[in-house]
């Protein structure tokens, strides 16, 4: 691990050689690709509507959500957001 990190700052300029100084932008994490999120806006949305919906909705699991709008059942139910029935 802490070779890779030499290593990094190396390649981005850091001289043992010259100076000890350690900047910023030698060991600085780079972007990160990540999962793309499979619960967009829209169906945010729908999901919402249907738990708000009626009192009937409240009480659907989260498989019957997930079903609903197409999506995967654990993606609904990890997230707490869709455990709050207000209407705001």
């Amino acid at each position: 691990m802490q070779k890779r990190i030499v290593d990094t700052a190396i390649e981005r300029g850091f001289q043992p050689a010259k100076s000890y100084k350690i900047l910023e932008s030698y060991v600085v994490d780079g972007l990160r690709s990540r999962r793309p999120k499979e619960i967009d806006k829209d169906k945010e949305k729908e999901i919402l509507a249907n738990v708000r919906n009626d009192r009937s909705g409240r009480e659907k699991s989260s498989e019957v959500l997930a079903y609903k709008v197409d999506i995967s059942s654990i993606s609904v139910a990890d997230r707490p957001r869709f455990g709050s029935y207000s209407s705001s």
